[in-house]
């Protein structure tokens, strides 16, 4: 599978009258689509996640994703309506002149409205409550998930086709040579740890070795903004000296 706006051959297929063919629900018409290679062959952003969604539905008796992770997740706070009215529009810094401009709208923004539940891009949520996921991840609490899904989280999972691949998009989508290391970085997070990020310059990572759970969040554009990963290295940094100073 793949992501639409990532993948030349799939955006050109939506154009196609198969591509634009409405299915039962709005769900299906929107992520039914071709297999862009099999499994293993290589890796691309997806619309897996968003499938593994459904899943949990269907695995529950049909309720819908968005009850039961408001029944059974036992750390969600009942603040949806705080963190909706909270919102802001997202920023662009201007490279040549660093000026910080609003910017309404762009294809990877979830929309408010939604016509289902989205297992990929569809929670809301506080950088406090995202906290809360990495932590309990990283004290492998058993209030999300198992103890044996935490340690398979922390295993190498993809085939070396599919991890070559990887690497280059992320290189190529967030110019970070770091994602293709499988060493401890000196004075940050150490061999093992797990990590991913948003597009608006959202990083976190998970270091079981040296107990440590990090979150750096914005609303800021373009990806990888220079001044954000400055920061973001200089806050690692200061992180791992706290905690060797505990």
């Amino acid at each position: 599978m793949a992501n639409e706006l990532m993948d030349p051959l799939l955006s050109a297929w939506r154009k196609t009258p198969e591509g634009r063919r409405v299915h039962g629900d709005a769900f299906m018409s929107e992520y039914v689509m071709p297999l862009v290679y099999e499994p293993g062959e290589s890796w691309m952003y997806s619309v897996s996640i968003d499938w593994a969604g459904k899943l949990v539905e269907h695995a529950n008796g049909g309720v819908a994703l968005e009850t039961y992770m408001q029944q059974d997740i036992t750390f969600h706070l009942e603040k949806k309506a705080l963190v909706k009215q909270r919102r802001i529009e997202m920023t662009s810094r201007v490279p040549e002149s660093g000026l910080l401009i609003p910017q309404s709208w762009s294809p990877y923004f979830a929309p408010e409205r939604v016509n289902h539940a989205s297992g990929g891009s569809g929670l809301w949520g506080s950088a406090p409550e995202f906290l809360k996921v990495l932590t309990s991840i990283l004290r492998d609490d058993g209030k999300l998930l198992a103890s044996g899904i935490v340690m398979e989280m922390f295993k190498s999972q993809l085939s070396p086709a599919s991890k070559n691949s990887c690497i280059v998009i992320l290189k190529f989508t967030h110019g970070n040579a770091a994602f293709e290391f499988t060493w401890g970085l000196g004075g940050k997070r150490k061999k093992g740890s797990l990590a991913w990020g948003g597009y608006p310059n959202l990083f976190w990572w998970i270091d079981p070795e040296a107990g440590v759970a990090g979150l750096y969040a914005s609303h800021l554009l373009p990806t990888d903004d220079k001044e954000s990963t400055d920061l973001l290295d200089e806050f690692e940094k200061d992180l791992y000296k706290q905690a060797q100073a505990l």
